[in-house]
């Protein structure tokens, strides 16, 4: 099983799937897509020396068919919806872009995309537009995996039945936890710290990096971390819902974008500057993949 689905800026999607009406019958462009290598060559040396390799922007090919309709009128009814959804005016909204999800039967998979050109149809046969195709551009060359994944650090409470048996075991801490990116490139991740006046620090300990926070959170208050660079953000959610920027919050001497998610197992811890019943952090993130 095989499907590709494009979700326009507006929400409105396109399934290229098993069935009625837009037959899947191939997608290109969903690999690992060319690299740049850079590197410079000194005088007189052999070879060059390398610098880095750049990951390059995707394009995704998708083949698909437009079954037979009832009459040629419903025919051409279908392809002015397609027209429609794949739009270039519907592509983008405030800033965001549309969205191209595939899948088959070993997972499901996503990234940012617009339509890129427009649609080539087939000749028309009866009333069916067979060997169709259509283009999406996707700025980011990673493949995400379409479930978000979550871990909570917290500090729990258990709970007290009379009569007990000592000795007693009234609290529960889980500061620190086992973070699995199953994709194959290095993952961003959304970090939620729910304050109760403390000024904590998250460490990955598989990578070194971590994120500090200087000033205390108030009760009531969250700081919301966003280390992807295409959209790095420090932002602080208050008590009445209002946001303000909040980069001041944290050390200068920790890269935010540093904090990453290595491809297989990352040992995160949370550290509290003082342990509270309310100490609790949230991680939330995606596994990127070069290819599927």
């Amino acid at each position: 099983m095989q499907k590709v689905t494009y979700t326009n800026a507006y929400g409105e999607s396109l399934i290229f799937g098993q069935g009625f009406p837009f037959l899947f019958s191939s997608v290109s462009g969903l690999s690992r897509p060319d690299a740049e290598i850079v590197s410079v060559r000194g005088a007189w040396q052999a070879g060059v020396q390398m610098q880095r390799i750049q990951m390059t922007e995707r394009n995704v090919q998708v083949q698909f068919d437009i079954l037979p309709h009832e009459n040629r009128e419903a025919l051409y009814k279908r392809r002015m919806e397609a027209e429609r959804i794949l739009a270039g005016s519907r592509a983008m909204k405030d800033g965001k872009i549309g969205l191209l999800t595939y899948e088959n039967d070993a997972g499901k998979w996503q990234t940012d995309a617009v339509p890129d050109g427009a649609i080539a149809y087939g000749t028309r046969f009866q009333n069916a537009l067979p060997g169709c195709k259509v283009r999406f551009f996707c700025p980011n060359p990673y493949l995400l995996s379409a479930q978000e994944q979550t871990s909570r650090m917290h500090m729990g409470q258990d709970g007290l039945t009379l009569p007990a048996a000592l000795p007693l075991r009234l609290g529960a801490r889980k500061f620190s936890a086992t973070l699995v990116n199953t994709g194959t490139a290095n993952t961003p991740v959304r970090i939620v710290i729910y304050g109760t006046g403390e000024s904590p620090r998250l460490v990955n300990h598989t990578t070194g990096a971590e994120i500090v926070v200087e000033r205390a959170i108030a009760n009531g208050e969250r700081l919301i971390v966003d280390t992807d660079h295409r959209n790095l953000s420090c932002w602080l959610e208050k008590a009445n819902g209002e946001k303000e920027d909040a980069f001041g919050y944290l050390s200068a001497s920790a890269a935010m974008s540093a904090f990453m998610l290595v491809p297989g197992s990352n040992q995160v811890e949370y550290i509290p500057s003082r342990a509270s019943l309310g100490s609790r952090v949230e991680i939330f993130w995606h596994s990127l993949y070069e290819g599927v």
